[in-house]
């Protein structure tokens, strides 16, 4: 059988309510796939439900397969062993608890053949709140330094979904996920950018994101979620300081704008971490705020939430005294 166009990339984590009408929606795209599902241990009968209606629904034109992990290991690891096995010339990443748009795929697909580009992006429909939208103009083929400072912009969004992308050129430059983060998008979303030669927008909604789901990685707060997820934090923001390096634009106004919007989006999450010690708090205030503009260290930052103005004054105080309040603050912080 010849490779497929595109390879389907789903991960399987918890999602039994959600599932079918994930692949249902696979399913009635109108152009052959290579659908390939992870199975990464959520202790639930997802991974069963998903092969019952595959072995129902799938068409002869239809390929499809089902890896499943020892245990539990993430997101990242859960898209990684699916590349390692893709078949298809273009992979495309799905969440199991969304759902394609009708002709999606082959809207993208045709986009990308028509203007060589190795990687196309289209628009998300949101369950609840605005589309996610390129600030772009339809059909926008972007290329070397003005891609890079697009992304610099913030003019597309970092998901990892609704973007069909070069499965060679994915594996030529190493475009794995980085196992144990929380928010591993945005690293990966960053190397794509600095690496991809050529893009195209496509400028219509082709993915529906269940943004408003219980249960979901993004709701989580338990300690080792939040730990994964402040290590992804500090992740991005090292990679896009070692990329900005290698590109010779640390002082260019576009890049230090994106550090500091970084620095100032993980320093604002501290105080929700409601499970953390302020000496973790502290910890965590200085690892960040090395790499940030020094207009960012002041307590009075404009743009810093208040509660993380009291963890910056602290921190700025001598050792001894920063100690003492720390202990003070230990017991009433909320």
């Amino acid at each position: 059988m010849n490779s497929p166009d595109i390879s389907v990339i789903i991960p399987l984590y918890r999602v039994e309510e959600y599932i079918e009408d994930c692949l249902r929606s696979v399913l009635e795209q109108a152009i052959p796939l290579d659908i390939i599902l992870v199975d990464d241990c959520g202790g639930d009968q997802t991974a069963t439900i998903a092969k019952q209606f595959l072995e129902k629904h799938a068409n002869e034109h239809t390929q499809w397969q089902i890896i499943t992990h020892e245990h539990n290991r993430g997101l990242s690891a859960a898209r990684n062993s699916a590349l390692d096995v893709a078949r298809g010339n273009y992979i495309y990443f799905l969440d199991s608890d969304d759902i394609l748009l009708e002709g999606a795929l082959e809207g993208l697909l045709n986009q990308a053949k028509t203007t060589n580009t190795q990687l196309c992006i289209g628009d998300i429909r949101r369950q609840v709140g605005d589309p996610i939208s390129c600030q772009l103009p339809p059909n926008t083929l972007l290329e070397g330094v003005a891609l890079r400072e697009a992304y610099l912009r913030e003019y597309f969004y970092c998901m990892a979904c609704n973007k069909l992308i070069s499965r060679t050129f994915i594996l030529h430059n190493n475009l794995y996920f980085i196992e144990g983060l929380i928010h591993e998008d945005e690293t990966w979303s960053m190397q794509l950018a600095f690496c991809m030669p050529r893009t195209i927008y496509y400028a219509h909604e082709t993915y529906w994101y269940r943004n408003a789901r219980e249960n979901s990685i993004t709701t989580q707060t338990n300690i080792p979620h939040l730990q994964a997820r402040l290590l992804g934090q500090l992740v991005f923001l090292n990679k896009t300081l070692e990329l900005g390096a290698q590109a010779r634009i640390l002082s260019e106004p576009n890049y230090q704008n994106r550090i500091n919007t970084i620095c100032r989006w993980a320093l604002n999450d501290i105080p929700s971490f409601e499970q953390f010690s302020i000496k973790q708090k502290l910890h965590y205030y200085s690892l960040v705020v090395k790499h940030a503009h020094p207009a960012l260290r002041q307590p009075e930052s404009l743009g810093i939430d208040p509660r993380m103005r009291r963890i910056a004054s602290i921190s700025s105080l001598p050792s001894t005294l920063s100690s003492l309040i720390t202990l003070l603050y230990s017991a009433f912080w909320k």
